[in-house]
């Protein structure tokens, strides 16, 4: 992701754009508002060839007048540190600003927003310039070469294959048997004839909207505009319109079912377009798969209903009769493995042999569970983290996973913890007080496990040592990394963020996940300052130690401000370096999220300590 710059800020205003101001950044730029109704956008990778061609891309599109703006790109310029474009500023309020999801009011008129959005682009005529666009980070243009729709995305999905199928094998059990089949029913559903324009990221904050969320512009064509079937741009809508919040398959279920209904897509064809979506964006933010968006592609590639059409009997076979795709192929049968726990069946320890994967919650990193165990990549401080956890069991602290190796791909192998995971909204049952006290005395007791394990590996780790480190910090202790059983904290994972720091650093992270202290329009957020000053005290007193000090309480407001600060300003320093799993974070809000918290945090710290320090 392209990030504003000091230098760019000069050079804009060196032309004569005194006005300029850092506007917006996504995954192909960062715009800058110049002023006077015009901005420039500084591309990540496109080159001036790229950009002439979107040019005409755009003035093609402008000419066939679809029922809302678009962008025109008014000049492209060369500068040694890349090129840039000069548009039109467009008109409306992102979508997402409009609170755009289906537990809040106004989601008819959302999905009635993103509906006429798609009509507009299934309305615009197949012209030689709209095919002038290459795709991903692609060398040619997607159709170069290719007569047919399905012949050039079936050439897109050969390529990414060619250079990511081992990373994806590893995640996706049957992988070429899904392709194989995948290819099979979209070639008898009669793809082809039908090319209208696609976007080919159509979220939120690419569609700006009037005061009753009609559209008014869309932007940020690139990433997989070309043309093609419309039917593929309403499926990867539905798909990414919310990728990642609690709602995102009621989303997906919702925009389908009414993508289906206005334009009488077969919904078992937007589910297969939803897979081959999944194959060729898979690697698009890293080439090794460690991000978030990998873990996203392999779990819609997993899904019981895009696997019950790839490798399902009966009904995956019925789809001649419910949907409209001709299928002449023979029943696939797909055979059933147990997968047991490899200890309890006297198998290797390491779990190897065939795989059975199945996709596990993880923010950044791919997590794969394989029997008993589960897979991760590794990364330079994988093995301080190992050496950490053989420490653990060693000194009684059984709650953290068993360190068993590495497998033949190159992933460590971690002991799998059974239970159930709080994943945020945190559901009511592990919001009662046995939950919270279980996981504020298990938090002290993993800390006093590595009081003796600091001195001497200081380094090592992801993080740099804190000063005044007293033990070794688990790093992301929240309820999305813990394991409840019976309402009582039995386990703890992720250990790729622990480095040594005081305790209260640990804490500090812990309070504002378990009390929770956030914003009451944070998702998470539950209980008012009162319920969430209880919770606190309750931590800290079940805590102990250096919490039972009247004035560690009185300074916590504060502790948590300064250690959500430095999240911010991680996220944005590793943004910036290229990590892509949080160029993305970035771009779905989260650091304003956090931003957002600690202002809700500082405004209320008074009235936060006074609940801390009550009786």
């Amino acid at each position: 992701m392209e990030q504003h710059g000091q230098a760019w800020l000069e050079r804009f205003a060196a032309l004569g754009h005194h006005e300029v101001e850092p506007l917006a950044v996504g995954m192909e730029g960062a715009v800058y508002r110049l002023g006077r109704g015009l901005v420039a956008k500084v591309w990540a990778r496109r080159t001036p060839d790229e950009l002439h061609r979107m040019r005409e891309f755009h003035d093609e599109l402008a000419a066939q007048s679809p029922p809302f703006a678009t962008p025109r790109v008014l000049r492209v310029a060369t500068t040694p540190d890349g090129p840039y474009t000069v548009e039109a500023e467009l008109a409306g309020t992102p979508l997402n600003e409009r609170d755009a999801r289906p537990d809040l009011p106004g989601w008819e008129e959302t999905k009635r927003c993103v509906l006429d959005v798609l009509d507009g682009f299934a309305r615009v005529r197949d012209a030689a310039p709209l095919r002038g666009l290459a795709v991903l980070d692609e060398p040619r243009p997607f159709w170069s070469g290719h007569d047919t729709w399905s012949q050039a995305l079936f050439a897109l999905i050969d390529r990414r294959l060619d250079a990511h199928a081992p990373r994806l094998r590893a995640a996706v059990p049957d992988l070429d048997r899904r392709v194989a089949r995948l290819r099979e029913l979209l070639a008898a559903a009669g793809i082809d004839g039908r090319n209208a324009l696609i976007h080919g990221d159509l979220c939120p904050p690419n569609i700006l909207v009037d005061g009753d969320r009609r559209p008014l512009s869309v932007l940020d064509f690139g990433f997989l505009t070309t043309v093609g079937d419309p039917a593929f741009d309403a499926a990867v809508t539905a798909a990414v319109f919310d990728m990642y919040s609690p709602h995102a398959e009621t989303v997906w279920t919702e925009l389908r079912a009414a993508a289906a209904e206005r334009f009488g897509y077969p919904p078992e064809l937007l589910t297969l377009y939803r897979a081959a979506y999944a194959l060729v964006t898979s690697n698009a933010y890293s080439p090794t798969g460690e991000d978030g968006h990998f873990q996203w592609c392999v779990a819609s590639l997993l899904r019981p209903d895009v696997s019950e059409l790839l490798l399902g009997t009966t009904e995956a076979t019925g789809i001649k009769s419910t949907t409209g795709i001709t299928n002449t192929t023979d029943t696939v049968t797909t055979p059933t493995t147990d997968a047991p726990d490899p200890a309890e069946a006297g198998e290797d320890p390491h779990g190897r042999g065939p795989e059975v994967p199945e996709v596990l919650h993880g923010g950044v990193n791919s997590v794969v569970r394989v029997g008993g165990t589960v897979r991760r990549p590794t990364a330079p401080w994988t093995p301080r983290v190992h050496e950490l956890l053989t420490h653990l069991h060693a000194h009684g602290f059984t709650a953290a996973p068993r360190a068993l190796g590495f497998d033949e791909d190159g992933r460590e192998i971690l002991s799998y913890l059974d239970g159930e995971v709080g994943h945020p909204p945190l559901a009511p049952a592990l919001r009662d007080p046995g939950a919270l006290d279980s996981a504020a005395r298990g938090l002290r007791a993993l800390h006093d496990a590595t009081a003796d394990f600091l001195p001497g590996r200081e380094d090592g780790w992801q993080f740099p040592a804190r000063a005044g480190a007293e033990v070794i910090c688990h790093g992301d202790f929240a309820p999305y990394n813990c394991v409840f059983t019976d309402g009582l904290l039995t386990g703890v994972i992720d250990f790729d963020t622990a480095h040594p720091a005081s305790r209260l650093w640990d804490v500090a992270y812990a309070l504002y996940r378990f009390a929770p202290l956030t914003h009451p329009d944070n998702v998470e957020n539950f209980g008012g300052l009162a319920e969430q000053g209880a919770r606190v005290r309750a931590f800290c007193d079940a805590y102990g130690s250096v919490l039972l000090d009247p004035a560690v309480r009185a300074g916590l407001p504060e502790a948590v401000a300064d250690r959500l600060r430095w999240l911010v300003d991680w996220m944005r320093s590793e943004a910036a370096a290229g990590n892509a799993a949080f160029q993305r974070h970035l771009a779905e809000g989260h650091d304003a999220l956090y931003e957002r918290d600690i202002a809700h945090v500082l405004a209320h710290a008074e009235e936060y300590r006074a609940h801390f320090l009550a009786d």
